[in-house]
């Protein structure tokens, strides 16, 4: 009998490993449903960054327009993404998201059929909150859907595909607009929304939520019968006051103001609007602390659940997340700069070396044995080589004197290093700040790790713009940027330490 334990211990892990080698081969349906959904909503704001100049063209969209087609976006999504979150736990996550995904359907349809800016950056913004309903439902799934190793797995998917997204936008954009007729090629690019939500829906449409709606799972705990007001598509209007009004409403005051003093007013070089937003989102911010007190007081209910503010350490791991994406965001914007400026690559081109990003950030996301040979020491592995990667990129940079091929092989090594980097951290980095997020919350803990993505985008970009494009928008020293770019990570690893580092997670 004392033999027979370690045969039972070892055929136990042979049994988990071919499990995990089959899940990583065979990913159910609604897997690839879910994760298209968010590819979706990434896809939409990187390929328009090719269409710009042809919209400009097209339809007479001036500068500030082309900022808004861009911005509008952003900015709604943004603001949306908590509320969006909050409606999936309490509406049902599967059907919250295939509304966002109907919905945004339709309004790229309105994109593709614009006639007028102004028209064209409201269809963008209705895009933006279409998209808000669907990315907190996928991160909400994902979570509450798989659980250890597998749950692990999912993520690094989910990390992988959104970077395949924001770099196949780029290249497929790039394609319709330069092959297309200037009036076609862009409005192409919104069309291919439209199937893209369709084909997701119809994938998604075998996940199941394993929790309940908050309303439904705490009248069956009460052991009454759903009332009238509860039932219904979207479970009537006293469900609404569940998720507070007031609460969104200060929420997306205040998101609105931060994300687009942020993303169009170091643009414009900080006018006085984008100064007066920064003190209306301070408000906002104290008025939205003091209004989540009083609710917790009173036990009433907020737009934050309560009990999600010390989950796990939650904070520090959003503002983590928020360092590490504004460090992303930057460095896509300066690879794109460096690459068109120094290396003097056509915007194809610059899309195609970034697939050798791509394909590393996919690697180091799906590689089971390099995430063992790192272990619990992830985020310090790949921040290692980011920022290997950052000073790499600036050695090509002073490389003008040196053959073209020399200097663009050397942004090639720096890019490859860069994506094993954000590849090792930026699944595990989400999977880990949703660890612990109470499953009847599990949205509303994605829309909150959403939200401060966007919001780390929108200050990294702002904050390189300071280091690396001087007063003429040109691009200046790549030595500031890449300083900018070591301080963030001396940040991400400051509050990794003080969140303390977790267990091994493979």
């Amino acid at each position: 009998m004392t033999k027979a334990a370690p045969k039972t211990s070892n055929s136990s892990a042979a049994a988990e490993k071919a499990r995990s080698r089959a899940l990583w081969l065979s990913w159910p349906a609604w897997t690839w449903g879910l994760l298209l959904a968010s590819c979706t909503v990434v896809l939409d704001f990187f390929v328009v960054l090719a269409c710009l100049p042809a919209i400009e063209s097209s339809i007479g969209a001036s500068k500030a327009q082309l900022q808004l087609v861009l911005g509008a976006y952003a900015i709604a999504n943004a603001a949306l993404l908590i509320v969006g979150g909050r409606l999936g736990d309490l509406l049902g996550r599967k059907r919250t998201l295939h509304v966002g995904l109907g919905l945004f359907a339709l309004a790229s349809v309105g994109c593709a059929t614009a006639a007028d800016p102004a028209v064209l950056i409201l269809f963008r913004a209705a895009q933006g909150a279409a998209g808000a309903l669907m990315q907190p439902q996928v991160l909400g799934l994902l979570s509450v859907s798989f659980q250890g190793p597998e749950r692990t797995r999912a993520f690094d998917l989910y990390a992988a595909t959104m970077g395949f997204a924001a770099v196949a936008a780029q290249l497929i954009g790039g394609a319709l607009v330069g092959l297309l007729p200037a009036d076609v090629g862009w409005r192409a690019c919104f069309w291919l929304s439209v199937p893209l939500c369709l084909g997701s829906a119809w994938w998604a449409r075998g996940v199941v939520d394993p929790s309940r709606p908050v309303a439904a799972a705490a009248q069956a705990a009460a052991g009454a019968a759903p009332s009238p007001s509860t039932t219904g598509p979207f479970g009537g209007l006293a469900l609404f006051r569940r998720i507070d009004l007031v609460g969104a409403l200060l929420l997306g005051t205040l998101l609105t103001c931060l994300c687009a003093a942020l993303t169009l007013g170091y643009e414009q070089g900080w006018p006085e609007w984008s100064k007066r937003a920064l003190l209306l989102a301070a408000a906002c911010a104290l008025a939205l602390w003091a209004w989540q007190a009083l609710g917790r007081r009173l036990g009433h209910h907020r737009i934050i659940p309560p009990g999600m503010l010390g989950t796990n350490r939650f904070w520090l791991a959003l503002l983590t997340i928020a360092a590490f994406y504004a460090g992303v965001a930057s460095l896509y914007f300066v690879i794109a700069l460096e690459l068109r400026d120094k290396a003097a690559l056509s915007p194809l081109g610059v899309a195609a070396l970034l697939c050798v990003m791509a394909a590393s950030f996919v690697i180091a996301s799906s590689s089971r044995r390099l995430k063992a040979r790192v272990g619990a020491w992830w985020a310090e592995t790949g921040l290692g080589m980011l920022a290997l990667g950052h000073l790499v990129m600036w050695a090509a940079s002073t490389l003008a004197g040196a053959s073209p091929w020399t200097q663009l092989s050397v942004y090639a090594a720096a890019v490859l290093l860069q994506g094993l980097g954000i590849g090792l951290i930026m699944g595990q980095l989400v999977g880990t700040s949703l660890a612990k997020v109470p499953a009847q919350w599990a949205s509303v803990g994605g829309g909150m790790t959403s939200t401060l993505q966007q919001i780390g985008n929108s200050m990294g970009i702002a904050g390189v713009g300071l280091a690396y494009l001087r007063d003429d928008g040109q691009s200046g020293s790549t030595a500031a940027a890449v300083a900018y770019f070591l301080v963030l990570l001396a940040v991400v690893l400051v509050l990794r330490l003080a969140a303390g580092r977790p267990a091994d997670v493979r």
